[in-house]
């Protein structure tokens, strides 16, 4: 019983394997290379309107089973043209594409499964006045026909589409540019039709070079590339894998190396809809040499033409010293004083509109750890430099881009630093909110001081200073626009000047820009503070004094206006104050008063000195 419809099958496949090879034998008989090849040549004028020739057309079966081809040798397509580096504009050693026999003779259908190019080479030039020797189809005999694009193959089923060893050229007058290629070869795989797809494609070529000799001089060199596409299509939705490899590019713009035998990657997986034009990466990196960054979000296309971009980026440790090795010299001659090192880490987003008029706002986050930096002019070594900071950066017309200091901080010596803030406008005016600290230990600032000053320092300070200002106003020390104010705690302090010697166990000092205080007597623009519990000042053969809990009080108009005399105001409050020159001794109890120096009313060229003075007890001897 089960043996009928097994001999059925077996006689059914007999039969179709009869059928194939009578029709095979029945196209290798009536088109035969010696026929199929003039009906060919004769066919291309419609085609093609200037010069061609081919070698060889014949149909393939057995090399091709279980499919037909149509194979081609020796085609070359020739359109001279004055300047053009050659007369050919195509020449192709051979050619093969093969249909689906089975659909073709059951079905009706036109199914294209494998495309093979081998030995391509292409020859593609624009002049001057924008003729190109690759114009070569004949017009449209209706101008206006709007009908949809259709594609000539029922399916696409590519087994394989292998395109191998391609020359070419390209070159145009009008742009100036000009594009040389070789050992190109191209492997595509994959299923096509109207609505789906799975394709995994692969490009190699070896040596491409681009040049553009316009305004703007522009030549690149990659030596080798490797690109591979995985993706599928279904309906409206794209997604996939791409890949790039450049492992060595080179690119110059006018005249300036910005890479130099580079490693370029990118791993680039995708989604995409043709419909609502979206594009959504997740996870992309694109990599020069060791500094690599990563992209994800979304980018789409609006019906207006705006683009609405919502992506974000970071980096990987860069390392300062390579990455600026790997810049410009042109961009770091600035910084041939500067010595700088560290480890850095960009991450950020952009987010907006992009058209002709608008572009997105740029958030952007930099962090600097472990950091070195020193300057040829500067005769310190700074260590362990961190850095965050962030920058909201919006490019249009009539915005505002800012940036927040978190955080910076250094050490060199004994002697620390930090500061914090923000500034606004930073693209014109730079308006500036910031704090300083800084712990310094006096000897470290010995080597910025004169070389023949003869100074012994020693003891600590310790400062906290908040400042508001823009660029100009500090550039140009302009003092009435500048708010400030700290305080400055010093401890320990022992200093030996040629002769004069000063210590304090401690002091404070407090300055405020503009002054915390009012004069009567002139317009205060500073005013400082200055406490100390004992202070003692000595220059050796001359004077020895010593101040116990004095309270200083200070007021100046702006010392940097040359066009008005100076005027200054100092009270003291003195507990005790004892002092011996020579061969007289002062003793004092609670002395206080104010010494002040300002213009005269009825003169202001002619400066009046005033001295207020009071204390309990005097003694002298």
């Amino acid at each position: 019983m089960n043996k009928a419809p097994r001999i059925t099958g077996i006689t059914l496949l007999s039969l179709l394997g009869v059928i194939l090879i009578v029709v095979a034998v029945a196209m290798w008989i009536v088109f035969t290379p010696e026929k199929l090849t003039p009906i060919v040549r004769n066919q291309l004028p419609k085609f093609i309107t200037c010069e061609t020739s081919l070698d060889n057309v014949d149909l393939t079966f057995f090399s091709t089973f279980p499919d037909f081809g149509l194979h081609l040798e020796n085609v070359c397509i020739k359109n001279p043209m004055p300047e053009s580096p050659s007369d050919t504009v195509a020449f192709i050693e051979d050619c093969t594409a093969t249909v689906n026999l089975m659909a073709f003779l059951f079905d009706d259908k036109v199914i294209l499964e494998n495309f093979y190019l081998q030995h391509l080479f292409a020859n593609l030039y624009t002049d001057s006045i924008g003729k190109s020797n690759f114009d070569i189809f004949p017009p449209s005999e209706e101008e206006n026909d709007t009908t949809p694009f259709a594609m000539p193959f029922d399916v696409i089923n590519l087994k394989t589409i292998k395109i191998s060893d391609v020359t070419a050229f390209y070159a145009d007058k009008q742009t100036k540019i000009s594009v040389e290629t070789h050992n190109l070869n191209l492997n595509i795989q994959g299923l096509l039709d109207n609505e789906n797809a799975n394709i995994k494609t692969t490009l190699e070529s070896g040596e491409t070079t681009f040049n553009m000799n316009d305004s703007t001089s522009i030549s690149a060199v990659l030596k080798t590339l490797e690109l591979n596409i995985d993706g599928d299509k279904n309906g409206n939705d794209l997604k996939g894998d791409l890949t790039l490899s450049l492992p060595d590019i080179s690119f110059n713009m006018d005249n300036v190396d910005f890479v130099k035998s580079g490693n370029v990657t990118v791993a680039l997986p995708f989604f995409a809809n043709i419909d609502t034009k979206k594009l959504i990466l997740d996870k992309a990196k694109m990599t020069l040499n060791d500094f690599a960054i990563s992209l994800n979000g979304q980018a789409t296309s609006k019906e207006s033409g705006d683009i609405d971009m919502n992506l974000t980026f970071d980096s990987n440790n860069w390392n300062i010293k390579q990455l600026l090795q790997i810049v410009p010299s042109v961009y770091t001659e600035s910084l041939k004083e500067i010595t700088i090192n560290g480890d850095a880490l960009i991450s950020g987003s952009v987010q907006g509109i992009y058209n002709d008029s608008l572009l997105p706002q740029i958030n952007a986050n930099l962090q600097l750890s472990q950091g070195t930096f020193a300057y040829k002019g500067l005769p310190y070594n700074f260590r362990d430099v961190n850095l965050k900071a962030a920058a909201a950066l919006n490019l249009n017309k009539n915005e505002i881009s800012s940036a927040t200091l978190q955080n910076l901080s250094a050490k060199t010596g004994s002697s620390s630093f930090s500061a914090s803030g923000k500034a606004d406008d930073i693209l014109n005016k730079i308006l500036c909110d910031i704090q300083l600290k800084a712990s310094l230990n006096l000897p470290d600032v010995k080597p910025i001081l004169p070389k023949d000053m003869h100074i012994d320092l020693k003891g600590n300070t310790v400062a906290d200073i908040k400042a508001k200002f823009n660029l100009d106003d500090i550039a140009n020390l302009n003092l009435k626009k500048i708010h400030a104010n700290g305080t400055i705690d010093i401890s320990n302090l022992d200093v030996t000047y040629d002769s004069l010697l000063a210590q304090t166990p401690s002091a404070h000092l407090t300055i405020n820009l503009p002054s915390a205080k009012d004069s009567k007597k002139f317009k205060a623009l500073l005013s400082a503070k200055l406490t100390t519990p004992d202070l003692k000042v000595k220059m050796i053969d001359s004077f020895d004094v010593r101040l116990q809990n004095t309270d200083l009080d200070i007021l100046s108009s702006n010392f940097m206006d040359t066009t008005q005399m100076l005027s200054a105001t100092c009270a003291f409050n003195i507990k005790h104050l004892a002092a011996i020159m020579d061969t007289i001794s002062v003793d004092v109890t609670q002395p206080q008063g104010e010494i002040a120096l300002y213009q005269s009313r009825r003169n202001p060229k002619h400066p009046r000195l005033q001295c207020n003075y009071s204390s309990q007890n005097l003694l002298a001897d």
